[in-house]
């Protein structure tokens, strides 16, 4: 910034010593602390967003939104400030901070208006408040230094069989694994010390996670079942005694699933709609009621609760970490407390208490650790599998050892292709593209050629690669992978790597894209814009983003799964459900060219024409601006979902899903 030294509230600021003056005192101020107010400075009074503040200030390293918060606390304490009056630093609830303008003055003609009038008073305020930060930061980093590194793997399933869930008893001496078969699954016992294993059921379709009780006699999960057409789920219970099951909800319109046992008689679980949008229920096995917890959507797949402080917390979808305490009393949660994840991790589904305070999450080939809501310890998996799971089991006394483990953790390895093949073709011929015995997925043609461009990790990470008639070549050598991807013309890629946007040229060094926003899904790119959902002021939007100004234009104020845009008044998305909208002029208006169908996956905008696929296994050539829709061909098993089409020789490229293979493992302390 161009301006060293600025009076902010009476106080002068040197920016390059990090200091605050004030009369014969200076006060040291913390990189990024000082980092936060440049950002805020250099706005000149305007609004800056939390993503952005996040983004520019912690671009390095993974942190919580309350980081950010602390900042704000104390800067404005160093600067006779306080939340409540916000003379200097003033909260915008969901939009972001910025500089009171009245306290901005390059001189020192203004005066203090905050309530610290006197020095003396400052001091203490200041030695205060960093005494806490400093109990505070012992507190965590002492719960680091606890925690376990969790470095040593060993299998404990290794029959082949996948196991797509599983449940740890409470006594640590028994596992009840979900074992996936081809078009059912199986309910095991497993004994952890013998590894002797028993069918318990042979055939049935468990949807979400299965719960034991704490006396570790019942299970409980939602159970899917058919009447005609209708495809039910519903909440029961499994003796493991008697090796009885017993329904506790009835068929309904929601899909009861993913319980947690409180104690021996409640029960709370998730209800999902069609919409894949949840509420949390609380069931009385006793009574046979329930109740209703939440009165809004909470968008999550999976629930953990802890016993001891009552303490219940889930993950939604759109990555906020949600925890709150269940008051059993009066069947409500109360003391609701969420913030988001720290970039990277806002995909991730399932947690664990590990104690009173403490989360653990998995996700891909990482471990991580919150208090509460700060992230204290992360650590890293040497292994090419992905963490779906990691349960902590309880640690038998050394007179009768019973496991070795501490901690029982599902590790998933899939092995995914692209494929193309021509629809004009008599004889249907499938052609693997770039294919290796690890995963290649999301292929898109290079614009005017016959090129593809797609993700895989055959070289121990996501990274893009080219598929030509000479060769594979390798793009990118990312740190941390990439994601997702989008063309922008035949020489750009716009990819999206650890909830960052880059763009990429070919042969050259990639360059970060900023944007008040968080990225979170790719859609389309069309001459110097892009069109893709975001996380903006922490509400799901769509949103067609200038790339040269940084600018964007919101099509959507809510979540979507795909999209694509037709023209400046025209474009059409799809929701979780798999429903197709059309918007004309920025209002929804009807599709009466297509019937209601669900579509199977993403859908490409051509040559003025939509192609899509729908679950009967038909690809429609869609044209909504004379509002036409025909059936061009089928497709099966074998071309699953659609990432891209060729009008010029009707050729539709694919992901394909060839295998999954999930197994249990311990992880141990070495």
């Amino acid at each position: 910034m161009s301006v060293s030294e600025v009076w902010i509230n009476g106080y002068l600021i040197d920016f390059k010593r990090a200091e605050i003056k004030f009369d014969t005192k200076i006060i040291n101020v913390e990189p990024k602390v000082l980092a936060v107010l440049v950002q805020l400075y250099n706005a000149k009074g305007e609004i800056v967003s939390q993503p952005t503040l996040m983004a520019n200030v912690w671009a390095d390293v993974v942190v919580s939104p309350n980081t950010l918060q602390r900042c704000i606390t104390l800067l404005r304490k160093l600067l006779g400030d306080d939340a409540k009056q916000q003379i200097v630093i003033k909260t915008h609830p969901k939009l972001g901070y910025s500089l009171n303008p009245q306290s901005l003055l390059e001189t020192k003609t203004n005066k203090p208006l905050s309530i610290f009038k006197h020095k003396k008073r400052l001091f203490l305020a200041v030695f205060i408040m960093l005494v806490m930060i400093t109990i505070v930061a012992y507190t965590r980093l002492n719960s680091a230094q606890n925690l376990p590194h969790l470095s040593q793997i060993k299998p404990l399933t290794t029959n082949g069989h996948s196991v797509h869930e599983f449940v740890v008893a409470h006594s640590g001496l028994f596992s009840v694994l979900v074992r996936q078969q081809q078009g059912f699954q199986q309910l095991i016992y497993k004994e952890l010390k013998s590894q002797k294993e028993t069918i318990l059921i042979d055939a049935l379709q468990i949807k979400g996670s299965v719960a034991i009780s704490l006396d570790d006699q019942i299970l409980a999960f939602g159970l899917q079942t058919n009447k005609g057409n209708k495809k039910c789920v519903n909440l029961v219970t499994f003796d493991l005694i008697k090796l009885q099951t017993k329904p506790l909800t009835t068929c309904q319109e929601n899909f009861s699933h993913s319980p947690q046992w409180i104690d021996n008689q409640h029960l709370v679980y998730l209800s999902s709609n069609t919409n894949r949008t949840s509420e949390l229920y609380l069931y009385d096995t006793k009574q046979q009621t329930k109740s209703r917890l939440t009165q809004g959507n909470q968008n999550t797949n999976y629930l953990s609760y802890q016993r001891r402080s009552h303490k219940l917390a889930w993950i939604t979808t759109d990555g906020r970490l949600s925890i709150s305490t269940l008051d059993l009393s009066h069947k409500k949660l109360i003391e609701l407390t969420q913030s988001m994840l720290p970039s990277g991790l806002e995909a991730a589904n399932k947690l664990h208490w590990y104690d009173d305070q403490t989360l653990v999450i998995p996700y891909k080939q990482g471990i991580y650790w919150f208090v509460e809501h700060e992230l204290v310890k992360q650590q890293s998996i040497m292994t090419n599998s992905h963490v779906i799971d990691l349960v902590g089991i309880a640690q038998p006394d050394t007179q009768s050892s019973s496991v070795s483990a501490k901690f029982i953790a599902l590790f998933s390895q899939k092995n995914t292709s692209v494929r193309a093949r021509q629809l004009t073709e008599t004889n249907i011929q499938d052609i693997d593209i770039s294919p290796s015995v690890l995963s290649e997925s999301s292929g898109k043609y290079r614009p005017a050629t016959n090129d593809i461009a797609l993700l895989s990790n055959k070289s121990g990470s996501s990274q893009l690669w080219l598929a030509s008639s000479q060769e594979d070549k390798k793009l990118t050598e990312v740190t941390n992978g990439i994601e997702q991807f989008v063309w922008l013309n035949k020489q750009q890629i716009i990819y999206l790597s650890n909830q960052e946007l880059w763009l990429f040229t070919l042969k050259e060094e990639p360059i970060l894209l900023t944007g008040s926003f968080l990225p979170v899904r790719l859609y389309q790119a069309e001459g110097d814009h892009l069109l893709l959902s975001a996380s903006v002021n922490n509400k799901a939007q769509l949103i067609w983003f200038n790339l040269k100004t940084k600018q964007f234009n919101t099509l959507l104020n809510s979540e979507v799964y795909w999209a694509q845009r037709m023209s400046d008044n025209l474009f059409i998305s799809s929701g979780g459900a798999g429903k197709l909208a059309i918007y004309r002029e920025g209002k929804r208006s009807q599709l009466s060219a297509l019937p209601q169908l669900t579509i199977q996956s993403g859908y490409v905008w051509r040559e003025n024409h939509l192609y899509l696929q729908d679950k009967k296994q038909n690809v429609w050539r869609y044209d909504p601006i004379n509002e036409v829709a025909k059936i061009i061909g089928k497709y099966d098993i074998n071309s699953l979902f659609m990432t891209d089409f060729k009008p010029a020789t009707s050729t539709i490229v694919t992901d394909n899903f060839i295998a999954e293979q999930r197994d249990l493992v311990w992880l141990l302390e070495k």
